[in-house]
């Protein structure tokens, strides 16, 4: 489909990129992938569902540095 959303190969690339880095423990930066694919793709809700674990896991508030 065209318009706003970003191409098949960088949306693979990007959730690649955000599961390693779950699995490597580094949750405030697969946090921001996941919130990225949440936002490019909005009817995919597991990208809201990992948001909300690793937001969790983060005890983030909304004004927590790590969050951001």
């Amino acid at each position: 489909s065209h318009g706003a959303q970003a191409p098949k190969r960088d949306l693979e690339l990007a959730e690649r990129q955000a599961a390693n880095l779950l699995l490597t423990k580094h949750y405030a930066e697969a946090l921001s992938g996941y919130r990225w694919l949440a936002q490019q793709f909005p009817d995919h809700s597991v990208y809201r569902d990992f948001v909300r674990v690793i937001e969790a896991k983060l005890g983030c508030s909304a004004d927590a540095q790590e969050c951001r």
